[in-house]
């Protein structure tokens, strides 16, 4: 259906009965804007007594100016956390508030508190083990002797010189190099390298020589004239 837009004045399609603006962005804008305007309605600030105007779903008991100053802050102090167990503070929390804060919070544990619940708990699991073959002691130095003995007794080498040399045994059986046959094909392929040139024996041929220094030389000539 075609209907005159009540901005601009122009003729558009319209689908539906409640369209009274065109597609334009501008048109629209204005329309909104002129309907925001027709639904203001006078109120009377509660804290600053100024009167203002606004909208049925907008806030009427502030101004614009004091909802934009309610935020600031009234108070500042330093709330300090503490150990929940032994009551130590830990460390100080500076905050700002509008109401009445909580100056102290018991809602950590310092870390003194948590080596020695570790440590508790560790005694706790070794002198009271819920395996059924493994057996219940009474004091904390018969379940650490117990506990060294069956770490020595599950060691295969005792000392570090059995197991470097369990180590060197190990590596003399898995060395091809200790095999007859590689040991002489590796020979054979230096001796060719020798005699092609690839390999020099010379130290003054080498990429790495940097010249013979004086009093290497003439410690040469001192020693063996």
């Amino acid at each position: 259906m075609k209907k005159i837009c009540k901005i601009c004045g122009k003729e558009f399609e319209a689908r539906a009965n409640n369209v009274v603006v065109c597609k334009d962005p501008a048109c629209r804008k204005e329309y909104n804007k002129q309907k925001y305007l027709l639904n203001l309605k006078p109120c009377t600030c509660s804290k600053c007594k100024i009167n203002y105007l606004a909208t049925q779903k907008q806030s009427h008991t502030l101004c614009p100016k004091c909802v934009n100053t309610s935020h600031i802050f009234k108070h500042t102090y330093e709330q300090q956390h503490c150990c929940r167990q032994c009551g130590n503070m830990v460390y100080t929390e500076v905050k700002n508030v509008t109401q009445t804060p909580q100056y102290i919070l018991y809602d950590i544990t310092c870390d003194s508190c948590k080596e020695e619940n570790a440590r508790q708990s560790s005694i706790r699991m070794t002198l009271n083990n819920s395996n059924p073959l493994s057996k219940t002691y009474n004091t904390l130095d018969e379940a650490l002797i117990a506990k060294e003995y069956r770490q020595e007794t599950k060691r295969k080498y005792k000392t570090q010189e059995e197991r470097s040399l369990a180590a060197s045994n190990r590596m003399k059986q898995n060395n091809p190099m200790k095999n007859p046959e590689v040991a002489q094909k590796v020979s054979a392929a230096l001796k060719a390298k020798y005699l092609a040139g690839e390999i020099v024996i010379d130290g003054t041929k080498r990429s790495n020589y940097k010249g013979t220094r004086g009093i290497n030389q003439y410690l040469r000539i001192a020693l063996h004239p």
